[in-house]
């Protein structure tokens, strides 16, 4: 979440967990690298915050709006995590815990359930027309140079009362790479036109579907490996399914590295869309392991959770 949301609004997104945090990068991180015959995958500094390194960049007075609508009232939230971390001390240290610790516990995952599935369907809302009086530059690019994409179909952004606006494969008998191109924009952001390219909480939401009939697939390892150049541009690649997979682009970014790196997914994509063999989700679940904090698995939450699917994100 924090990284979602900082992500989102700053393009120096690790500034504000900088303000907030003692040591930069975490000396976990450190210490965990030294020990490279058994250090982890993850590679982010941000992985390596503690649970109140995090609630103090959540509670800090120029973050607390990106959060607010997902937590309690700030003074509340706050007395709660004050108890959270008294309890989270008493284990740490091997002392006895209080009686009610663990309802205490209970009733605050109970309080932000809510919370955490908004902020998770949220993520996954996804508009394809824009307001009126806004434009796309990443649309008009590929508009312009999609000709060139003989195999590929395209599915846009469209204009304020327009219907869906499709760009069609040269060889429109056998497209191999369907792409649709849309957009979310996180509850906090307030959009101001012309655009919403370079705007703060729009996120850039791109789909690639194999196309190929019968068992085939699209081969996420190979397009993971060959994208790599332009994942630091990114939020999330989720691996949605076997033929499917989705890349989030923050727009705060700019335009350049937002049509550079769809650009780069899009001549991947269209290179591996006709895998003769088959994949599974749990293959895809084992890959995205590869790149736990940005690569999702087909069950992550962030990758399909949508606020038609009430449910509980805690079993309590």
């Amino acid at each position: 979440m924090v990284y979602v949301e900082l992500r989102t609004r700053d393009a120096a997104w690790e500034t504000a967990i900088k303000k907030r945090v003692k040591n930069w990068p975490p000396r976990s991180q450190t210490n965990d690298k030294a020990y490279w015959h058994m250090s982890t995958r993850h590679q982010s500094a941000v992985s390596y915050l503690t649970t109140g390194e995090l609630f103090d960049i959540i509670c800090d007075d120029a973050n607390w709006n990106l959060f607010e609508d997902y937590f309690p009232k700030k003074a509340l939230f706050l007395a709660k995590i004050d108890e959270i971390k008294q309890i989270r001390n008493r284990v740490a240290h091997f002392r006895a815990p209080h009686d009610n610790d663990l309802d205490r516990v209970r009733l605050l995952l109970k309080d932000i359930d809510t919370g955490i599935w908004k902020f998770c369907t949220s993520y996954n809302e996804q508009l394809g027309n824009l307001p009126k009086g806004f434009s796309d530059p990443a649309t008009r690019y590929f508009a312009k140079t999609h000709p060139v994409r003989a195999v590929v179909e395209m599915n846009v952004i469209t204009d304020s009362g327009h219907g869906e606006h499709w760009l069609y494969a040269r060889d429109r008998l056998n497209p191999s790479l369907g792409v649709f191109l849309r957009y979310s924009v996180r509850n906090w952001a307030t959009l101001t036109p012309p655009s919403i390219m370079g705007h703060a909480g729009v996120i850039y939401r791109v789909s690639f579907m194999a196309l190929r009939a019968g068992d085939g697939s699209l081969a996420h390892e190979h397009v993971l490996q060959e994208t790599q150049s332009v994942h630091k541009n990114c939020t999330h690649i989720a691996l949605s399914g076997p033929r499917s997979m989705e890349v989030s682009v923050p727009a705060i970014v700019g335009e350049d590295a937002v049509t550079k790196t769809i650009e780069r997914f899009v001549e991947v994509c269209s290179k591996y869309a006709r895998f003769p063999s088959p994949t599974s989700s749990s293959w895809l679940a084992t890959l995205a392991n590869r790149w736990p904090e940005y690569v999702l698995p087909p069950s992550h939450p962030l990758g399909f959770l949508t606020d038609d699917m009430p449910c509980n994100m805690f079993v309590l």
